[in-house]
């Protein structure tokens, strides 16, 4: 199987996962379903939640950095390095505690935007519609 499908086939069995995790807290509160939802499953004591939220963070990172080899100018997540699940994990918990509105915020944007506070791109990759590098 390419590398291409064997990723999709990996990232859409995470979704998956979680929402087949958040399922019985969309019943409670069908408004507020996915980022405080999201948020809830993160800081779980269950280490399976744990994990699971963890997967998630950085699954969508590589999402990201995959679909911006397409369009490198669109990239704007850029980590140091391969980011592990508790790392995913604790990098989204750190920035769900200083932003409050991140309970309201809809999934996946909540998860990128954590990202994208902790990782920019904007100190040494171009910028969108930029002839030059920084």
């Amino acid at each position: 199987m390419p590398k291409a499908a064997r990723f999709g086939a990996g990232f859409a069995a995470m979704f998956v996962a979680f929402f087949v995790r958040i399922a019985p807290l969309a019943a409670q509160d069908p408004t507020n379903v996915l980022g405080g939802s999201f948020i809830d499953l993160c800081r779980s004591p269950n280490i399976e939640s744990q994990s699971t939220c963890g997967t998630v963070v950085t699954a969508l990172m590589n999402a990201h950095v995959e679909m911006s080899r397409q369009d490198p100018d669109r990239r704007v997540i850029c980590p140091p390095r391969t980011l592990s699940i508790d790392e995913g994990r604790r990098v989204f918990m750190q920035w769900t505690t200083t932003v409050t509105s991140a309970a309201t915020m809809p999934f996946p944007d909540i998860g990128m935007a954590a990202l994208l506070a902790r990782y920019p791109c904007a100190t040494y990759l171009k910028q969108p519609g930029s002839d030059k590098r920084r």
